[in-house]
């Protein structure tokens, strides 16, 4: 990034992109800095703690490229990174979802402790007591994604149909968590593949009309 030369044609593409676009320099930088928390962290104790490692490293990542198709206005361009985060905190907690069974097999999960013993769950257990834990924590996660509904409305007309796309697939994702249950004890989720693929082909469609 300081020279703009590397043997490693990734990066200077990267060094390339932040030439163009002085905003990514600050935000890799960000993200650099926030895999120290993503090395680093072992139990996520309750959602202020959650807020932050979205806000040091998940928000970061998601705005390497996300920063790209930001409005260039002031105001919309803060209601654009204000959707981004609330995006981003929905995915995450989707993700801890998702990969539970796989998580607690490596020896951390995202989850929230205070959320666990709240609902005296044993994540390891498909009973009832994981049940609610996890229509709670998608609960909040599904708050989130209708609050950051707005964000295509805040790009530019091209980038629409790939962020209603985005946004789309996490609430797929979200319908998959929902479903699965408890059984996110035992194995992990994932959006239906025949609903993701007709939501990106009709998003793909609709760009063309557009």
């Amino acid at each position: 990034m300081a020279d703009g030369d590397s043997d490693l044609p990734v990066l200077r593409c990267l060094a390339r992109t932040a030439a163009c676009h002085p905003d990514v320099r600050g935000h890799v930088d960000e993200f650099l800095r926030g895999c120290e928390r993503e090395v680093a962290w072992r139990t996520i104790a309750d959602d202020e703690e959650l807020g932050r490692y979205v806000r040091e490293y998940s928000l970061p990542a998601l705005m390497l490229t996300a920063c790209l198709l930001s409005p260039e206005d002031a105001i919309p361009r803060t209601a654009f990174g204000e959707g981004c985060h609330l995006l981003i905190r929905a995915m995450q907690r989707i993700d801890f979802l998702e990969d539970l069974s796989e998580d607690v097999r490596a020896g951390r999960h995202g989850v929230c402790a205070d959320a666990v013993a709240r609902h005296g769950a044993d994540l390891t257990r498909p009973d009832p007591a994981l049940g609610r834990l996890v229509d709670e924590q998608a609960d909040r996660a599904a708050a989130d994604l209708t609050a950051a509904a707005p964000l295509p409305t805040l790009v530019v007309p091209a980038y629409r149909p790939f962020v209603r796309a985005l946004v789309g697939v996490q609430r797929l994702r979200l319908d998959a968590v929902r479903r699965a249950g408890a059984t996110l004890a035992t194995r992990p989720s994932g959006p239906s593949a025949p609903a993701a693929a007709l939501l990106l082909l009709r998003e793909y469609a609709r760009g063309i009309r557009d």
